[in-house]
């Protein structure tokens, strides 16, 4: 048999994790039942109806490196919000993360489709179509990507390497000049605007950015070897012949740069 006082204590205690239950979970702030995050720090409200706290579970998975746990969550989250573009972007990542290609376009295009104003989400979808050999599309996600953001660094990048493979070598030296413009530190930008000014036969506008290359990344092997290449192409033998040599120092096994050097001590005197 309780007693009255037992019967009390057992009531404030319920009141006290009611009370608790509409309050957030790591600041005590009061919380109202339409509340998906904390108004006051933010963290997500931990109920079944918020579609809100599955998705930060699904970052928290993602984080983890648990790729399989994520994607199953992120469809069963679909059931409960197919429209919520967030959740088909990090769906899109997650695939991609995972290696199915196919099922990351079609998320990141399921989207853009829902919201196709975040350039982040054509900049993605490039990526994918570029890694599933659809250069085209790629560039077009890239330049809509720009036309969104035209301070999307990474797209300049990813614009400049997909015009080189198209062929483009001039439009693939305007984006990676423009990506030097925005990150004049840039040893990425310098050694493929190199290789694009080398590609087109413009050499002395090319050996200056391998330099860079080189200086950054203390003699970087590929870039030594394209130095080499364009001094020889010059006519500047004494320089490529100094140059290959270092590119054969720092890696002994570079075929191109042993037959390239050879080439050039073994050409007959005429």
């Amino acid at each position: 048999m309780t007693s009255n006082h037992d019967d009390e204590g057992k009531k404030k205690e319920s009141a006290a994790r009611k009370e608790m239950a509409n309050r957030c979970e790591q600041c005590g702030e009061e919380l109202a039942a339409k509340n998906n995050f904390c108004p006051l720090c933010g963290k997500p409200v931990k109920n079944s109806n918020s579609v809100s706290y599955w998705v930060y579970q699904l970052n928290l998975l993602q984080a983890k490196g648990k790729i399989k746990k994520a994607i199953e969550a992120a469809k069963n989250l679909m059931q409960v919000d197919q429209q919520n573009p967030y959740i088909h972007s990090i769906l899109g990542e997650l695939y991609y993360q995972a290696g199915a290609i196919n099922e990351s376009i079609a998320s990141y295009r399921k989207a853009i489709e829902t919201n196709p104003g975040q350039a982040k989400d054509h900049y993605n979808l490039g990526i994918s179509y570029y890694r599933s050999g659809r250069i085209s599309d790629a560039v077009s996600c890239f330049e809509k990507c720009l036309e969104l953001d035209s301070g999307f660094i990474g797209a300049f990048y990813w614009l400049g390497i997909a015009y080189y493979h198209q062929g483009s070598q001039q439009k693939a030296i305007a984006a990676f000049t423009k990506l030097l413009e925005m990150n004049p530190d840039s040893v990425i930008a310098n050694y493929h605007l190199g290789i694009n000014l080398s590609s087109i036969g413009q050499h002395e506008k090319a050996i200056p950015h391998f330099l860079k290359v080189i200086e950054a990344s203390h003699e970087d092997k590929a870039a030594l070897y394209h130095l080499g290449m364009s001094y020889y192409n010059l006519r500047r033998i004494n320089e490529a012949v100094e140059t290959l040599r270092k590119s054969i120092e720092a890696n002994p096994d570079d075929k191109r740069s042993r037959d390239l050097l050879e080439s050039i001590i073994n050409v007959p005197e005429i």
